[in-house]
């Protein structure tokens, strides 16, 4: 949370804070938009939701379709 409110303070994008890691991918793809970044920062399995966070995006749009 530190590091979004620093991120906030310093710049003109607004930061996502997502506490829990099982919804992240349906979190993100309520809010982003064609041209986002997703950054993620943690310790533990943060590195395998990462790899896999690309196709769990792809999953939700296409079933949106």
């Amino acid at each position: 949370r530190s590091i979004c409110r620093a991120i906030r303070s310093r710049s003109q994008v607004e930061p996502v804070f997502l506490a829990d890691i099982e919804s992240l991918a349906d979190d993100l793809a309520a809010v982003l938009q064609d041209g986002d970044v997703v950054l993620t920062l943690g310790a533990g399995s943060i590195g395998a939701v990462a790899l896999n966070l690309p196709a769990a995006l792809r999953t939700l749009k296409a079933v949106e379709m």
